[in-house]
């Protein structure tokens, strides 16, 4: 009996075809996908010649690696991978970015610096890193010399680099404001000095205090030279009318110009007499820069002098009080201290002062309001000062005088002056003076002490004196 085929099940044959052919497939694939990823990694890295980025695959994947100087770079290899036929996706976070190699990077120039010191005036050259650094070195020069004296032709390079003697330079050239002929170069192989000095012991104390200034690192060649200079002389006075005469021999007008400054600020330029003079012969020691401060240090004299010679100075001249004479001295010392000089006084106390230091003090003054005896707020200040005077030397007795130009009528003019000369005594009075030692007199035009036919003369003419009738120091 013959066996009929089961029903539902694949003929043996049939099933060896299948299975041949599934295992043929795995094969495939198993064979190919290996020597896939290498086509493409063959492929890609030849794209990639010249570029410093390497490749590798996962299957069709590109992951990228390397180190460029900028992240245009990365961009480049990521789509020059792109392009490789087969490429399903880049992958570039393997690829970092790094600075550029410090070789390649251009060497900074030594910074130079040349201050030359002549006839009163610096001049600044040569070339620094900042403005900053020159913005210093102008106002260092200006603070020695003063703006006007100053010329600057610093060049700022930001190629430039640093310099040992570099943060010392504002502090060097401060230093040389002491002398009048100078020249400081600083470059990169270190510092040179010349000019002349008036001793052997500045020229020592000048090298000393730059090589501190400019650091140990900093070698100075000082060729620095004594000339004989002759000392400065100054004579400062209170002359007639309160103003204020200046003489002497300067060694520049920087100098001369800051004496007549601060006389001008305790006087006003009107009352100035500047008969200053100057010479490069003549030394610039430090005391020149105390000077200044003289005329704000003297009060409650009349008339003064003081004198500066041979590195020493002196006072004469009159005081309203003992204590007019203590407090001057005082801050003259100080005031002078600052340079180094000595003060030798001969102040004397004098009664006829105190009325003189008064009518000085309203000199030039607006006293009273125009065709009127009511004091000028200006007065008035300067009468509480005249207060203090008086209460200060309270055994003087003066008398309080009013004047007048000569418009008006003469009756007029004459009840005017007394209503001032008055309008004077009470307000001292109500300030604490003792009303026995004013009395008020009243002189109308009687008395002019200038032309009355032009307006400054008028002016003149209108005011106030203190004169003493008695009194003891």
């Amino acid at each position: 009996m013959t066996d009929k085929p089961s029903r539902g099940r694949a003929p043996l044959w049939l099933t060896t075809v299948i299975v041949a052919w599934v295992v043929a497939i795995v094969a495939a694939v198993v064979w190919g996908l290996p020597h896939q990823e290498d086509n493409l990694a063959a492929r890609a890295a030849a794209a990639l010649t010249g570029q410093p980025v390497t490749v590798a695959f996962e299957g069709r994947d590109a992951i990228l690696a390397g180190q460029v100087v900028d992240s245009a770079a990365i961009d480049r290899a990521v789509a020059t991978v792109r392009q490789v036929r087969g490429v399903r996706r880049v992958e570039s976070s393997g690829v970092v970015v790094t600075i550029e190699p410090l070789d390649t990077v251009a060497p900074l120039n030594p910074p130079f610096v040349t201050v030359a010191v002549a006839a009163g005036s610096v001049s600044l050259s040569g070339t620094v890193p900042d403005q900053a650094t020159a913005d210093s070195m102008v106002r260092a020069a200006e603070t020695g010399w003063g703006p006007d004296a100053v010329i600057d032709t610093l060049i700022v390079d930001p190629g430039t680099g640093g310099a040992a003697w570099l943060p010392g330079v504002v502090g060097a050239i401060g230093r040389l404001a002491q002398l009048e002929v100078a020249s400081l170069r600083l470059t990169e192989s270190g510092a040179s000095l010349s000019g002349s000095a008036s001793s052997v012991e500045e020229v020592g104390a000048i090298a000393a205090d730059l090589a501190a200034i400019l650091g140990p690192d900093t070698q100075l060649d000082n060729r620095l030279t004594v000339t004989e200079l002759a000392a400065p002389s100054f004579e400062a006075e209170l002359i007639e009318e309160g103003r204020v005469r200046l003489r002497g021999v300067l060694p520049d007008r920087n100098s001369v110009d800051r004496i007549v400054a601060a006389a001008n600020a305790v006087y006003g330029s009107a009352n100035v007499v500047d008969e200053m003079t100057t010479s490069d012969g003549v030394a610039r020691p430090g005391y020149l820069e105390a000077l200044p401060s003289i005329f704000g240090a003297i009060g409650g004299l009349t008339p003064w002098r003081v004198n500066v010679e041979n590195g020493a100075a002196s006072i004469e001249g009159n005081a309203i009080s003992e204590a007019a004479i203590v407090a001057t001295e005082a801050r003259l010392t100080t005031a002078l201290a600052a340079g180094g000089l000595p003060l030798v006084s001969s102040l004397i106390v004098d009664p006829d002062a105190v009325a003189t230091v008064l009518t000085e003090l309203l000199q030039g003054t607006a006293t009273f309001r125009v065709g009127s005896s009511e004091l000028s707020p200006e007065a008035v200040v300067l009468l509480d000062e005249a207060i203090d005077i008086l209460l200060a030397n309270p055994t003087t007795r003066l008398r309080v005088e009013g004047h007048t130009d000569d418009v008006g009528s003469e009756e007029n003019n004459l009840a005017l002056s007394e209503a001032r000369a008055q309008a004077v005594v009470d307000y001292l009075v109500n300030g604490g003076v003792a009303a026995d030692q004013l009395v008020a007199v009243g002189f109308g035009e009687s008395q002019p002490i200038a032309d009355n036919d032009t307006a400054d003369g008028r002016a003149q003419n209108r005011r106030i004196e203190f004169v003493v009738e008695q009194g003891e120091s």
